[in-house]
């Protein structure tokens, strides 16, 4: 993953992160081809069908065995059609890391954050006055991830770069979560550098 570019203008700073990483681009890749083959099949357009007559009545002169079958269809083909969209839902969630960025512009009163260009829920922008700003630093969190070759999971690390608003222990996060901590202490180094304010050592564990 690419270090953050840090620029210069007057008395502002600014601080462009980027999303992506390796792992994402090659997950996007694949989801693309699963949302081909689905495509491809007709799995949505059976699953839309298979909505509308889901609850309509068999026909009377259908055996049983041909009007289980009938339903049986039916409720794969709605299963496969939510399958694709969920896999809709996650291409966009790749998408996002793959071409989203993190833009900071540090200024003198005003510590503006934004995230695009597409959007996403979990991240939004903010404008923090830097009278409140005791202090920077950095969040780590694991998670399991399974591998699919080996059948044993791992432990993966994510980081973000967070802001401490006055004498409280309230923490406003600043950038995405990262799998590697090189753009969140790169930021945090930055924006420290910028208003001379100390950086915390150590790590806090987010649950």
């Amino acid at each position: 993953m690419k270090e953050p570019v840090v620029r210069s203008q007057g008395d502002v700073v600014s601080i462009e992160v980027r999303w992506s990483s390796f792992f994402y681009i090659a997950f996007g890749l694949l989801m693309l081809v699963a949302l081909y083959f689905f495509a491809s099949r007709g799995y949505f357009g059976k699953a839309l069908a298979a909505l509308g007559l889901s609850l309509a009545s068999p026909s009377p002169g259908a055996g049983v065995a041909a009007r289980d079958l009938a339903v049986g269809s039916r409720f794969l083909d709605l299963f496969m059609g939510f399958i694709g969209v969920f896999f809709i839902f996650f291409e966009y969630y790749v998408l996002c890391r793959m071409v989203n960025r993190t833009r900071i512009q540090a200024g003198a009163e005003t510590l503006t954050v934004r995230h695009g260009p597409l959007p996403w829920p979990l991240e939004r922008g903010r404008r923090i006055s830097v009278a409140s700003i005791k202090s920077f630093g950095m969040a780590s969190r694991t998670e399991r991830r399974s591998a699919f070759a080996s059948g044993r999971g791992s432990n993966i690390p994510f980081f973000r770069a967070e802001v401490r608003l006055g004498d409280s222990a309230k923490r406003v996060p600043l950038t995405p979560w990262f799998e590697d901590e090189i753009p969140a202490r790169k930021t945090l180094e930055a924006l420290s550098k910028r208003y001379a304010l100390p950086l915390e050592t150590n790590l806090r564990k987010d649950r």
